[in-house]
């Protein structure tokens, strides 16, 4: 590839037989894109690090709940974590049962308690007073407490888990008031668990952790250890984010030396014959996926050069949250790869100072057009939907930027008549007769369609049609509506790569899709970033 700083997933082959450019120019951005070689061998890696019978690997479903993604995490052997109602319904649905399943709650309603418990799941609470709730609406039944070892590690304050400074998990010197509310609501302690933090690249913070934790259940909780079915020792193993500047990797040959020998020698000394789990989230998922955006706009505000692109905080949020640092790719075809580095700062789309993804980085200078990938992990989208924007790269004539208006403000007529009792006629109607009326064309080779469980379902949805016709639009339906417009012919031919498509006459056409769910209260996009 005659691309920009491209060395990281070129060195692991992250895009297989295809590009960024290509993905980009068929599904838009943003996009996330993951690598499913990576993630089974990041569960791999995490499950080998102790052979004994009892050792698991309970994913952190917070740190990424696509369902394809916790599929796979499934077929790895993996447990998994739900924090949620949420979590705990998308686990489910990926294949997750009960057994394979905790839920690690913080401060949430007796409600939802009881909704996981119901469920089969054992629940860890995270303070005597949410021990109490639980006992209320589970007497008699299995609970996890999350203890609070006072040893924290991580990478930011904000992720710092444990010690007197953080609102997690119950002080070990409260063990009279666990005992009694155990007493109280006839509750069996089935297991404990920790987290110290996240992102750290050494093993002796989370090894010292666990070794406290394991000294605690073998004194202070000898009493209860025969009915301890589940020890879990937290996550927060880190991943190197600044790939370009060498920093090194978490050494899991060598955690998983000292693990193996810290859990096999206190399995001999105590006789346990339950579980240990680990509770990894970044380490699975973040190096399987990354970011594709596009920039859109260049601009200088005094010394400080800025480069803009579709990726607002609402895409990704960490930089703005934990002022997250992510390495950054530049893909861009033609010409010779750029070596003189020009700093320049990313930003996002959204209205905020704080949309800034990357401040004063040292980078291949960035031009409009370019598409930027950023190395992350992302959130579940839910069933599938559809999606799809024309943008105008820098600056572009006044008769581009009439064509894409005029299809923008053809779509957004087309989902005013999305309203049941209308037929799908309504909406291919108000298309056609707001862009003919401006002398443009329907391409009819292509329309909209039903989205759901799949991502093309009946019905149907031209961008043309007579009112009155068609399917009836009813409550629950999902469709995905997309006019395409040409300044000339409607026309189109597909290329040879069997997807770019282009217009016969050459003359300039315009894409907008939204994903709608038919409501009696009338339309509702799902696919607004707004």
């Amino acid at each position: 590839m005659s691309n920009v700083r491209s060395a990281q997933t070129d060195k692991v082959r992250f895009f297989g037989n295809t590009t960024p450019q290509e993905l980009a120019a068929q599904y838009g951005t943003p996009l996330y894109v993951y690598n499913e070689d990576v993630l089974r061998r990041r569960c791999r890696e995490l499950l080998s690090l102790s052979s004994l019978p009892g050792f698991h690997v309970n994913y952190s479903a917070k740190a990424n709940t696509n369902l394809a993604l916790l599929r796979i995490v499934r077929e790895e052997g993996c447990h998994a974590d739900a924090m949620s109602p949420g979590e705990l319904h998308i686990n489910k649905l990926a294949g997750f049962t009960p057994d394979r399943l905790l839920y690690v709650c913080n401060n949430v309603s007796a409600e939802e308690m009881k909704n996981a418990a119901d469920n089969g799941l054992i629940v860890s609470v995270d303070s005597l007073s949410q021990l109490d709730q639980y006992g209320k609406v589970n007497p008699g039944g299995k609970v996890m407490t999350r203890i609070n070892p006072g040893i924290g590690a991580g990478h930011h304050k904000k992720v710092i888990t444990a010690g007197k400074e953080t609102k997690f998990g119950i002080d070990p010197t409260s063990l009279d008031e666990v005992r009694a509310l155990l007493k109280k609501h006839s509750l069996t302690l089935a297991g404990v668990n920790q987290h110290i933090g996240s992102l750290f690249m050494e093993p002796d913070n989370y090894l010292n952790a666990i070794e406290f934790l394991l000294h605690f259940v073998q004194s202070d909780l000898a009493d209860l250890l025969p009915g301890i079915e589940i020890i879990d020792f937290g996550g927060g193993l880190g991943i190197p984010y600044r790939k370009y500047e060498e920093e090194p990797r978490l050494d899991m040959a060598e955690l998983g030396r000292r693990l193996h020998a810290l859990l096999s020698a206190w399995v001999e000394e105590t006789g346990y014959k339950g579980k240990f789990f680990i509770e990894p989230g970044r380490y699975v998922v973040a190096e399987c996926g990354v970011l594709l955006g596009t920039v859109h706009a260049t601009k200088f505000n005094g010394e400080n050069r800025y480069v803009g692109t579709d990726l607002g905080f609402n895409v990704l949020v960490r930089p703005a949250m934990y002022d997250s640092f992510h390495d950054i790719e530049i893909f861009r075809d033609g010409g010779e790869p750029d070596t003189d580095l020009v700093e320049q700062s990313i930003v996002g789309n959204i209205c905020e100072s704080g949309d800034i993804l990357a401040k004063k980085r040292m980078l291949p200078l960035i031009k409009e057009g370019d598409i930027v990938s950023i190395d992350v992990g992302a959130f579940y989208e839910g069933f599938h939907g559809d999606n799809a924007w024309t943008f105008p790269c820098g600056k572009v004539s006044e008769e581009a930027q009439k064509l894409m208006d005029a299809t923008r403000e053809s779509l957004f007529l087309a989902i005013e008549k999305a309203v049941p009792g209308n037929r799908i006629g309504d909406i291919g109607s108000a298309v056609q007769q707001y862009v003919e009326a401006r002398n443009y064309s329907v391409v009819r080779e292509f329309v909209g369609h039903g989205v759901g469980a799949k991502l093309h379902e009946d019905p149907s949805v031209p961008n043309y049609g007579t009112p009155g016709r068609g399917v009836r639009l009813l409550p629950g339906m999902t469709i995905a509506i997309e006019p395409m417009v040409t300044q000339g012919s409607c026309e189109v031919k597909i290329l040879k790569d069997g997807w770019t498509t282009v217009t016969k006459d050459g003359k300039l056409a315009a894409h907008f899709e939204h994903s709608i769910a038919i409501t009696p209260d009338g339309p509702v996009i799902l696919t607004s970033l707004d």
